[in-house]
Order: C-alpha cells, then sequence, then structure tokens
C-alpha cells in the first residue's frame, strides 16, 4: 500500500521474484487501512460489527427482561469495545457514525422519538458522550507513547511527527491531542518529553472533559426550547432512579413526560411554531399554557384523576418546588400512581 498517492499503475514491488499487488485498503491488526490516509472505511468496518453484536443483545434484553441500568452496562462492556476500537489512531475523524449507533441504542431502550434531545437521554441514564471515551483513550495512547522507549515504532513516529513539517502542523492527530490539551487546560504538557505519575495526569485530564461535558450540558439545557420544563426537574447528569425502582411499562410513562415526548399543547405549539404564551389548554377555562405542570396540578378536566392519584400535598397550593419534588420521588407507590396519571393525561391527547 502506498498512501497519498493516486496512480500507482507505473509502480511494481517484487518479493523473492514474486511481484507483490499494490491494494487500495489492507486490515492489519483489526484496523482498516486506506491509501487516501482516511479512516473511514475503518470506523465503518467497526459499525458493521458493532451492530451484528448488537442483534444478540437486543434479543437478551426481549428474552430476559434485562433492567434498563444493566442494558446500558452490557452495552458499555460488550458492544462499545467493537466501536471504539483502534480509536487511538483513529478518533480525530468524524465520528458521527459512532455516535449515530450510540443514540439509537439509547432511544431503543428508552422508546423515545427521535426528536428527543440527546441531553436528556444522557441525563435521564448518567452517562457520557461517545466524544469523551474516544478522547480519553487518545490521551491515555499518547502518554503511553510519550514514556515509551524510543526505540519502539510508535514513539519514532511520533519523534518524526514532532520534529518534521512544522512541528506537527501538518499532522491531524497530534493536531488532535494539541487541541484536547489546550481545552483542558494542560497545553504545557506539549513540550514535556516524558510524563510522571501518568495515571494521576490522565485522570485528571478526563475529569475535566468530563466538566466541560457538564458545563455545556448546562447550557443546552438552559438554551433549549424544549428544556423549559426539564430544567425544573433535571439538575445533574445522574442515572434516574425510578428507572430502577419500577417496571418498564410503569417507568415509559413517567420518562415520556419527563422528556417531553408527548403531545400536549406546549408541545405540538412549539412543532407548529405557535408563541409560548399561546400554547393553551384547551380542557378546561383557566386559560393556562397547557404544560406538564397545568395538567397534573391545575387543569380542572383531570380533577377527579388527580384526587384519586396525587396526594393533596401536592395539588393543594402547588407550586414549583412540588413539581419538582413529585418528579424526582423515590416512593414507588408515589411513582406508581403518577406514571397512571401521566398515562391518562397523555392518552387524552393522542
Amino acid at each position: 500500500m502506498i498512501f497519498g498517492l493516486r496512480n500507482c499503475n507505473n509502480l511494481e514491488f517484487k518479493l523473492g521474484g514474486n511481484v507483490i499487488a499494490i491494494c487500495n485498503e489492507f486490515k492489519y491488526l483489526g484496523v482498516v487501512f486506506s491509501k487516501n490516509r482516511s479512516f473511514f472505511k475503518a470506523i465503518k468496518h467497526n459499525v458493521e460489527q458493532a451492530k451484528k453484536a448488537m442483534h444478540l443483545l437486543y434479543k437478551r434484553i426481549r428474552n430476559l427482561h434485562i433492567p434498563i441500568d444493566l442494558q446500558i452496562q452490557l452495552f458499555d462492556q460488550t458492544i462499545l469495545p467493537i466501536l471504539l476500537y483502534g480509536c487511538e489512531i483513529w478518533g480525530f475523524q468524524n465520528v458521527k457514525m459512532i455516535e449515530n449507533v450510540y443514540n439509537q441504542f439509547l432511544r431503543s431502550i428508552t422508546k423515545l422519538r427521535k426528536s428527543t434531545p440527546i441531553y436528556m437521554l444522557y441525563a435521564e441514564l448518567g452517562i457520557k458522550p461517545i466524544e469523551i471515551h474516544i478522547k480519553s483513550r487518545m490521551i491515555g495512547f499518547w502518554i503511553a507513547t510519550l514514556n515509551s522507549e524510543n526505540s519502539k515504532l510508535s514513539k519514532l513516529m511520533y519523534n518524526i511527527m514532532l520534529s518534521e513539517l512544522g512541528n506537527g502542523q501538518n499532522y491531524k492527530w497530534l493536531n488532535h491531542i494539541k487541541q484536547i490539551l489546550i481545552s483542558v487546560g494542560r497545553a504545557e504538557l506539549l513540550d514535556q518529553q516524558y510524563i510522571y505519575n501518568q495515571k494521576s495526569i490522565k485522570a485528571k485530564i478526563v475529569k475535566t472533559l468530563n466538566d466541560l461535558f457538564i458545563q455545556d450540558w448546562n447550557t443546552k439545557v438552559i438554551q433549549s426550547s424544549k428544556g423549559r420544563n426539564y430544567n425544573i426537574i433535571k439538575e445533574d447528569v445522574a442515572f434516574e432512579y425510578y428507572l430502577k425502582l419500577l417496571p418498564k411499562n410503569v417507568y415509559i410513562p413517567i420518562l415520556k413526560f419527563r422528556t417531553s415526548n408527548h403531545k400536549l399543547p406546549i408541545e405540538t405549539g412549539r412543532w407548529e411554531a405557535i408563541p409560548y404564551q399561546e400554547r393553551k389548554c384547551f380542557l378546561c377555562n383557566d386559560n393556562e399554557i397547557g404544560d406538564e405542570f397545568h395538567y397534573l396540578f391545575i387543569c380542572s378536566y383531570f380533577a377527579n384523576e388527580r384526587y384519586i392519584f396525587l396526594k393533596p400535598y401536592y395539588y393543594r397550593r402547588p407550586n414549583i418546588y412540588k413539581y419538582k419534588v413529585l418528579m424526582n420521588s423515590r416512593n414507588k407507590l408515589i411513582l406508581r400512581n403518577l406514571a397512571k396519571f401521566i398515562n391518562i393525561i397523555m392518552n387524552k391527547f393522542q
């Protein structure tokens, strides 16, 4: 294989008198290398292999009725290593295909529609994006390379990248490493020839990457048109207890209600570009916005159901604090009744 050269017809290589074929791509140690120096086919190969493995995972989930937290753990242990195989060297590429597989799995196990913002999925399930996994592994590989023997092939290649072509400016992999270090405020590490306390340094970098993700998550929640309700009930990215406490048929209505997977006026009005203040409830005469809070605590149309399924504490003098407490309850009976009430509300708008 000759990297970067378009026309190889006039070249010939022999070994022991036998002509060696010149190929456009080659799989080495499970990673597909292409003559155009792109790792697109390597990523595509990982995705194809991961999707095959996911069929078996889905089958086990259906047959064994595995809890959702264990479903995520199984994905992380069996599918994620396939998706990210070799990402230490191809992580600088566009990883949209990898992210799509991950997000598709999350939507599948939660039964949420494609329009659900991914920041809600991450927050409800307490997970971090693929990008952080890739950056963490790239930094780990970079540190290991930096501290390896000078005679090692990867170290030799790294030294060549540093010494040639404007101090490595033309190498996408090295530039990506630099951007990661700059983003976490550790640009000074680029000038070091050896890193002491490797585990400690990597742990600090990964922690900063996670902190940056949380900052970005908070920004998206505040700025999103769908985040108005979610911002009230959700403060951090952490696995929600109700998903573990309740069976699937019970927690799904709560999950959909929390993430605006419904057809209440507040949501359908957004689809139709109706101004926020005009997305009124048409079931009662209160002339209030038809949002989640209104139907849970105020709307007279659901007065009987509210009396049956909610404790008086919540609907007597309702406020945002009580709404938040109810949606984050850890009481199994309260959550079961809440799910029944939510089902009634959402079914009315189907």
